[in-house]
């Protein structure tokens, strides 16, 4: 019953790919023992095959799901996998290095092993103490050359260097925060007398990831063999510390630092929320009007973490009294939003996404409704779905608009949720503030993800630059003007990104045509080609050809595909797939187009058509002259 309505859900997914529908379908995949059963295995790559090229970030974790579940191997997924480890890996961990020791290229490497790896990525950073099992080694992460894909290592106790390749520390390596009690059991002294107990809980607490008591087995048995003798080990290993009594746990609201209140809020979150008292919440309200304020970023992300695993057990108006101290005591949660700056939101970019819901309904309840708005406008992308719910809708269009609160983040946001958004919402999605947001400088880190997002859909994603003509349609002229001020551009990126503009607009390609493109390309000069070493020179052709090319292109896209995909959903309705051969028909047929759009698009984007006119003859014969031979 269960595979049936997963199935029925993949169906839907395959035309409807909103983030409620894939949640659903995540939900559902825990309940799943097999994923690889029946039909499903298909029906999955069915729905990976009719998505769009830019996945949602809902869509790229069901895409690791699937993988972490150990779906049946394939092109497509293994396609789908390593789009999703490309669209959540943040910039910084982007380069060809990374995606060399993830593996997502090629099929070498599990694609449950890939999503592994992407976890242990992306929290991996200096200063880490890791273990690696398969060297006993206990070592701080020194430095990550993201070019060599390797890490530099010293080993805690006897301060060697170590470079190990990053694919085999993400394949094995256990992470843990540096601090003193990880230190005391790296460095592990039987004369300071560390009980198998405190061992255990210590790894416990500091894993980054998860871990399991046999694991921490392995760990302590391997690591400290030089110490102990089998028989010792199992003397000290076997005794169990003494529990503490059911009335020894400190409460919230007694802690004495931020630190230890987000050790406290985790136990008591792990043990199962019970409501608090008004006299809890009063507690509360004395810690945080007497309370040491976040010194670093870290401290601050502790602070909102905390407050989120505390939420849940208050209702509005205790979480209200009891944070009403920090309000325009620590940064991120200040009583005039109007003047505020993204670098005192910073922490909004760091929070697990796990914790942001409490946390939208925490700042809702300490900012009227226009305040709330106003902050939300500011916060990075990741945040903006949840805390938008928080929001009445019409207060946030209002000032978007109005505000002109166009930001990549917003933009981004507006896109996304493109079939929820009102028209005049939509149409500010406009070359002009496009380019505007995208030429932002000095940007903090937590907005950098969603300004390189934007420049990929833009430069990349055919359905938004159409969006993007359409709304000039009054003024292509202006459309052009707009990307020639495009300082964000990498050198070539303008030319390519023309190119694929004039396949989908005949008005903006007769405006390129009557020179329109010359201002982007030669700064003035009348359509010059510009010298390039030989291994990057453009292909020329008459405007003749390359129309030929885009006609064969856009046939392929508007009327093969979409005719391909009725063939297959078809297919799919005659039953099993194994004797199907109408199914393999239309699979190939898939395939082929693929290749052929592929094909197609990577020629275009090397063209530059031209029509001679404008070619200009010195002392050597080029592209487009015509000379005569005596």
């Amino acid at each position: 019953m269960e595979t049936m309505k997963l199935e029925e859900l993949l169906l839907e997914a395959a035309e409807n790919h909103s983030d409620a529908v894939i949640n659903q379908i995540s939900r559902h995949l825990s309940d799943v023992a097999d994923i690889n059963s029946d039909d499903l295995p298909d029906n999955i790559e069915f729905m990976l095959e009719n998505w769009d090229e830019e996945l949602s970030d809902a869509q790229a974790e069901l895409c690791l799901l699937l993988a972490e579940k150990n779906i049946r191997d394939s092109a497509i997924i293994r396609k789908a996998v390593g789009d999703s480890v490309k669209q959540l890996l943040p910039p910084f961990l982007s380069g060809a290095g990374f995606f060399r020791a993830l593996g997502i290229h090629g099929t070498s490497v599990p694609l449950s092993d890939i999503v592994k790896r992407y976890r242990r990525l992306i929290n991996l950073k200096n200063g880490l103490i890791i273990y690696l099992p398969s060297s006993s080694l206990w070592g701080k992460i020194n430095s990550i050359d993201g070019f060599a894909s390797s890490v530099a290592v010293t080993g805690i106790i006897n301060r060697s260097a170590y470079a190990i390749p990053l694919d085999i520390l993400l394949d094995s390596v256990y992470l843990f925060p540096r601090n003193h009690e990880m230190i005391e059991i790296a460095e592990f002294d039987p004369n300071r007398k560390i009980s198998a107990e405190k061992y255990r809980q210590t790894l416990k607490k500091y894993i980054i990831g998860s871990i399991s008591d046999e694991e921490i087995a392995e760990i302590a048995h391997a690591s400290l063999a030089a110490i102990f003798s089998q028989v010792e080990f199992s003397k000290w290993w076997d005794v169990t510390a003494p529990q503490n009594s059911a009335g020894g746990q400190r409460s919230v609201g007694h802690a004495r630092s931020i630190h230890e209140l987000h050790i406290l809020a985790g136990q008591q979150s792990e043990a199962g929320l019970s409501e608090m008292s008004d006299e809890d919440a009063e507690l509360l309200r004395i810690l945080f009007g007497r309370i040491r304020l976040p010194a670093s970023l870290k401290e601050e992300v502790m602070l909102c973490e905390a407050l989120a695993m505390i939420a849940p057990a208050m209702n509005d108006n205790q979480l209200t009294t009891a944070i009403s101290p920090l309000i325009n005591r620590v940064k991120f949660f200040p009583q005039d939003v109007d003047n505020i700056k993204l670098e005192a939101l910073e922490v909004w970019g760091k929070i697990k996404v796990k914790y942001l819901a409490e946390l939208g309904r925490l700042v809702s309840l300490i900012l009227d409704k226009k305040q709330f708005v106003a902050y939300v406008v500011h916060l990075p992308l990741r945040c903006l779905n949840v805390f938008c719910n928080f929001a009445e809708q019409q207060i946030l269009r209002d000032e978007i608009l109005v505000q002109h609160c166009f930001s990549c983040d917003i933009l981004l946001w507006i896109w996304r949720n493109r079939k929820k958004v009102d028209n005049e919402l939509l149409e500010a999605l406009n070359i002009n503030d496009v380019v505007k947001a995208l030429s932002q400088k000095a940007l903090p880190k937590a907005w950098l993800n969603a300004q390189r997002d934007l420049k990929k859909l833009l430069i990349d994603n055919a359905t938004f630059q159409k969006l993007l003509i359409e709304h000039a349609s009054d003024n292509i002229a202006d459309f052009v003007v707009a990307l020639q001020n495009g300082a964000f551009f990498e050198p070539g990126e303008q030319q390519s990104l023309l190119v694929k503009l004039s396949r989908t607009s005949p008005a903006l390609r007769d405006a390129l045509e009557g020179g329109g493109a010359a201002k982007i390309f030669a700064a003035g000069k009348p359509q010059e080609i510009p010298r390039q070493p030989d291994s990057m020179q453009p292909i020329i052709t008459s405007f003749e050809s390359h129309r030929r090319l885009l006609k064969e292109l856009e046939d392929i896209k508007t009327v093969q595909i979409p005719e391909n995909r009725e063939a297959l959903k078809t297919a799919r309705e005659h039953g099993d797939f194994k004797e199907n051969s109408e199914y393999d028909a239309a699979k190939e047929r898939r395939d082929f187009l693929a290749n052929r759009r592929d094909e197609l698009e990577s020629s275009i984007n090397n063209i530059q058509p031209t029509d001679f006119r404008a070619v200009a003859v010195d002392d050597s014969v080029v592209i487009g002259c015509q000379v005569e031979l005596q």
